[in-house]
C-alpha cells in the first residue's frame, strides 16, 4: 500500500461533522466526545459518541490547511468514521527517533502502535495509539455547557 493512505473505520452512528468534537486527554488516553443524528438525520439529545484511544504515544491537531479533513483518504461513500493509515511515514519517524535516545524501547514495550485520524468540522487529529475503543454515553451537564457556548 502507498504511504500515508487513510482507511475508513466505519462507526456505529452518524456522526455530526457539523458540530465540534470535545477532546481530552489524561495519561495515555485521548477520548474524543461528539454529537450523532439518527438515521432521519435528527439529533439524538441525550447521548453522544465517545471515542476512546489508549497508549497514545503522539498527538498532533491540524486546522488551517488547505484542506479540512486528512488529504490522502480512499474513496468510499461511508457516512461517519475514523481513520487507520497502515503506512504512516510519521508513525515510522517516531519510532526512529525512539530508538536514538532508546534503543532497547522495543525490548519493553511491546504495543503494537497504529496511526489513527479523526476529522471533525474544520479540523482533524491526528494519534498514534495501540487501542481504539468506541461506545455510546449519556451527554453530560459540562459537555452541554461546552457545546452551546
Amino acid at each position: 500500500m502507498k504511504k500515508d493512505i487513510a482507511i475508513p473505520i466505519i462507526l456505529d452512528v452518524w456522526q455530526m461533522t457539523s458540530e465540534y468534537a470535545i477532546i481530552r486527554q489524561y495519561d495515555d488516553k485521548v477520548c474524543i466526545r461528539f454529537k450523532f443524528w439518527d438515521n432521519q438525520q435528527n439529533e439524538v439529545y441525550d447521548r453522544s459518541a465517545l471515542l476512546k484511544f489508549e497508549g497514545v504515544w503522539c498527538c498532533r491537531y491540524s486546522r488551517f490547511n488547505k484542506t479540512r479533513y486528512y488529504p490522502k483518504e480512499i474513496d468510499h461513500l461511508y457516512k461517519s468514521y475514523y481513520l487507520h493509515i497502515p503506512n504512516s511515514t510519521w508513525l515510522e519517524e517516531e519510532k526512529l527517533k525512539r530508538l536514538k535516545y532508546d534503543p532497547n524501547w522495543g525490548k519493553y514495550d511491546k504495543r503494537i502502535y497504529k496511526h489513527f485520524v479523526f476529522q471533525n468540522n474544520s479540523y482533524y487529529v491526528e494519534l498514534i495509539a495501540n487501542v481504539v475503543k468506541f461506545e455510546i454515553v449519556d451527554r453530560t451537564l459540562e459537555d452541554e455547557r461546552i457545546w452551546n457556548t
